[in-house]
């Protein structure tokens, strides 16, 4: 209904519409929009001066009208479904006084634009459809029209009622057509997105087989340098420099850790999805020997929780790649060179809750709302992938029976929570399967 949300009222704003020049700057963009529509309707300064003129008869018949206009309004039971909490018709009656004298008396500008807009929103967010909306309009002129006549000292045609009456009809008809149109374009604009999602989904299935066989030379190599290595580290240990052999050893480790990574492209688990119990210590570790890969070379540290004997069932690869997603996400994302990124774990009665929290640059509010969506990315302070990292996230988090959350304050940092149930509807086994190290 009309005025259902509580409106502003800015004595220093225009005092009428501006007709002829309206200001398409973007500080006034709302006052554009509505002049640019009350010209198209030949509203002008005259017509703020007849509104306002009304004001003292409507002071005469507003309790009466509004009175009788929530009367009509509740004898629809739908509506008065919506307006059954005590004091809810009172409340909005105060409210409706308001809107109504801002309507007769302005000003027409941006807050009063600000102001309709949140009456809309507020409609669309308990569920009142467009059309209960028009019918609300339509009782307005019902109502308002022979009331402010009979104080005028004029008599206002019936016949003029039924006209608006079935034009108010007409229009939620036209309206509807826009919906079915839009609600149209939705769904093909979703079905074009699953067929680009497949072909993606396909084209990663065939990169991933060309990865494999690459990479069987690519091990063989890496295999070599790292045996090298060990023989150069153990031959002249007793003969390089501390900080040389120090040097040697990283290298070392960083060959091994590459041939773990292809390993695990080479040989992934014979049975993918398997429903197991995974170690959460276990898990929480392995992304902890990553650090070094995604830290690349700043002085970021990752904190994980203390030794849990927390279990959690499904697939060990998956939650172990969703959570270090969100990891590496910090890491790359990260717009300073020392930092921390901390893993939490708490099991609570609903389930278990682990968290994944860093003191980076937040994420924009504009991004926030749509993050978990594909192809959707925040501004990445390192170059970053194709944005479906957390979409992919999320798809694993619930097909494991579970959500996620994001909590993000730009300037201060970011938080995602996953959220996973305690039992399984699969029997567990005695004792958890490690997650597999790289």
């Amino acid at each position: 209904m009309p005025g259902s949300t509580k409106l502003t009222d800015d004595s220093d704003g225009l005092s009428s519409v501006q007709m002829a020049e309206p200001d398409h700057s973007s500080s006034h963009a709302s006052d554009s929009r509505l002049s640019d529509r009350l010209a198209f309707l030949g509203f002008g300064v005259s017509d703020c001066d007849q509104l306002k003129g009304l004001q003292e008869p409507f002071a005469k018949v507003a309790d009466e009208f509004f009175g009788e206009f929530y009367r009509r309004l509740t004898a629809n039971p739908q509506v008065a479904a919506l307006l059954q909490t005590p004091g809810t018709i009172d409340r909005l009656m105060g409210l409706q006084r308001t809107y109504f004298t801002q309507l007769l008396s302005g000003p027409y500008d941006q807050n009063y634009v600000e102001s309709r807009l949140k009456i809309g929103a507020t409609h669309e967010r308990i569920g009142l459809e467009p059309t209960w909306y028009l019918g609300a309009y339509c009782l307005y002129t019902q109502l308002c029209f022979p009331g402010f006549a009979a104080e005028l000292g004029a008599t206002f045609p019936p016949a003029l009622l039924s006209l608006l009456k079935i034009i108010f009809a007409d229009i939620s008809l036209v309206l509807d057509t826009y919906f079915a149109s839009a609600t149209q374009q939705l769904r093909e604009r979703n079905l074009e997105l699953e067929v680009a999602l497949k072909m993606y989904f396909q084209a990663e299935m065939q990169l991933q087989h060309h990865a494999q066989l690459a990479s069987h030379e690519i091990r063989g190599t890496l295999n070599a340098l790292a045996n090298a290595c060990d023989e150069l580290c153990d031959d002249l240990s007793d003969s390089v420099p501390t900080d040389v052999a120090s040097i040697h050893a990283q290298m070392r480790g960083k060959l091994w850790q590459l041939c773990g990574v292809v390993d695990e492209i080479l040989q992934p688990s014979s049975q993918p999805g398997k429903p197991v119990a995974v170690s959460l210590d276990s898990l929480f570790k392995e992304i902890q020997r990553r650090t070094s890969l995604y830290s690349e070379g700043r002085s970021l540290s990752l904190v994980i929780p203390d030794a849990t004997q927390a279990v959690l069932w499904g697939d060990p690869v998956a939650l172990r790649e969703a959570v270090a997603n969100l990891v590496a996400n910090s890491f790359r994302h990260h717009h300073r060179d020392a930092g921390t990124i901390k893993i939490t774990y708490t099991q609570r009665e609903c389930g278990h809750e682990i968290e994944v929290i860093d003191d980076g640059p937040g994420i924009p509010e504009a991004v926030q709302s749509r993050i978990f969506e594909p192809f959707v990315r925040g501004a990445a302070v390192r170059p970053s992938g194709r944005g479906l990292g957390l979409y992919f996230v999320k798809r694993i988090v619930e097909d494991h029976g579970g959500h996620i959350r994001l909590w993000s304050q730009p300037g201060v940092g970011t938080k995602f929570t996953i959220q996973l149930p305690l039992q399984s509807c699969h029997p567990a086994p005695t004792e958890a399967d490690p997650v597999p190290e790289m």
